[in-house]
This record gives C-alpha cells, sequence and structure tokens, in this order.
C-alpha cells in the first residue's frame, strides 16, 4: 500500500512535464505550419496562367488550395490540443507556453497575407479582405511588441473572448483558404438543386468566401476588444476562471 501511494505522487509530477512538453511541441509545430501554408498558397500562383481549375478564383490549382487547408487544419488541431494539455494561460508549467497566442497569430496572420497577396496578383483583391485583416494583423504585432515581454514573465492573462476570437479567427482564415475546392463542392450540391447551374456555380465559391469574412470580421472586432483588455482593463488569470 505504502508503494503504490509513493509511485502515484511522482507519475503525477512526471505526467505534468510530459503534457507540458507536447503542448510546447505542438505550440512549434503551429508556428512552423504558417509560414508552411503560406508558401503552399502563393505556389500556387505559379499555375495562374495554365487555364487549369476556375479562372475566377485567386488561383487555380486546387490541390495547393486542398493541401493548404488541410495543414491550416491541422494548425488549428494543434491549437486546441495545445489548450487541453497546457495553454498560454498555464505557461508556469511550460517553456514555451507564453509563446502559444503568438503561434496562432503567426498561422492566421501568414495565411491573410499569402491570400492578400495571391489575390492581389490575381486583380481580385477583396478591400474587406484587406481591411479586416490589416486590423487583425496590426492589433496582434502591437500586443506583441508592448506586451509581449510582460507575458513571456507572467502568461497570457485569460478570457472567454479571446477564447472565441481565436476560434472564429480559424474558422474565416480556413474558409478563405477553402473556397476555391469547397466552393466546387457547394457548387455541385446546389447544381442538383436548381434549374440555373451557370447562376449555382457562379455564388457557391462566393457563398464560402463571404462567410469566411464574417467570420474573421467577428474575430477582428473581439481583438480589439481583448487588446483593450491587455491594455486597460484586467483580463481573469487562468486560475481564476470557472472551470
Amino acid at each position: 500500500m505504502d508503494t503504490s501511494t509513493t509511485d502515484n505522487s511522482e507519475a503525477a509530477p512526471t505526467t505534468s512535464v510530459q503534457a507540458a512538453a507536447l503542448a510546447d511541441g505542438l505550440t512549434l509545430v503551429r508556428l512552423l505550419l504558417g509560414p508552411l501554408v503560406a508558401v503552399i498558397i502563393i505556389f500556387g500562383l505559379r499555375f495562374m496562367d495554365t487555364g487549369e481549375g476556375n479562372p475566377d478564383l485567386p488561383y487555380r490549382d486546387f490541390g495547393f488550395a486542398v493541401l493548404a487547408s488541410v495543414l491550416f487544419a491541422l494548425g488549428a488541431l494543434t491549437d486546441l490540443l495545445d489548450d487541453i494539455l497546457g495553454g498560454a494561460q498555464k505557461a508556469g508549467g511550460r517553456m514555451f507556453g507564453w509563446f502559444d497566442d503568438a503561434a496562432d497569430a503567426v498561422l492566421i496572420g501568414a495565411a491573410l497575407l499569402a491570400l492578400i497577396y495571391t489575390s492581389q496578383k490575381a486583380g481580385v483583391l477583396s478591400p474587406a479582405l484587406l481591411i479586416l485583416a490589416a486590423t487583425y494583423i496590426g492589433r496582434d504585432v502591437l500586443v506583441g511588441i508592448f506586451k509581449g515581454f510582460d507575458f513571456s514573465k507572467t502568461g497570457v492573462p485569460y478570457s472567454k473572448l479571446g477564447d472565441y476570437k481565436n476560434g472564429l479567427a480559424m474558422l474565416g482564415t480556413g474558409l478563405l483558404i477553402a473556397t476555391p475546392w469547397l466552393g466546387t463542392v457547394f457548387e455541385r450540391v446546389r447544381a442538383e438543386t436548381t434549374d440555373n447551374i451557370a447562376q449555382a456555380w457562379m455564388t457557391s465559391g462566393s457563398i464560402v468566401w463571404n462567410l469566411g469574412l464574417i467570420c474573421l470580421g467577428i474575430a477582428t472586432v473581439l481583438s480589439l476588444i481583448t487588446a483593450y483588455d491587455y491594455f486597460k482593463g484586467t483580463p481573469v488569470k487562468a486560475d481564476e476562471a470557472d472551470a
């Protein structure tokens, strides 16, 4: 009985250390996926003049869009697992816990910048995308510059709005990346339920794109609110939040 009790007390710290190490690893994976997704989106631009795919979309080769979507979704999944295992708000038990939000910013920001670049080169840059992306990325840069050092010492203050902001930004950006192939899927489904196949084809992509912009827009508003909290307010700490 005594031996069993001792083993359990020693196993708990070991498990905690392993979870912290795994969470740190997921943060680093997400940090690397951001530039990789951006490169894949931009590389798809090489196929602009090949006549492949949909000429009305920022890039025509659906293979690159699918690959970028899958990798971005993988990055979003690592963020979810990261939060379960530790998250930025529990940085005290981790080496890179404070870098969790920065990794999110790199993943989302890199993808948005790549979308802006490819859309501009294709001549279809949306002013809404440009404004929302610039605001969202600018907010992250300012918070990182002025509060990054504090966060590296104390951990990022936790708030539910921050969770909603990240989730909506991930969803919105993911939809924007997936528009070329996901719009085609919607097109085929809608074409089976309407006599006007051309109309279904022309509007399906825009539905996915606009839904992505709506999610990104809400996330941008929430990001400004949380930024104000970081600078002026008192966000709830992780250990003070309700379970």
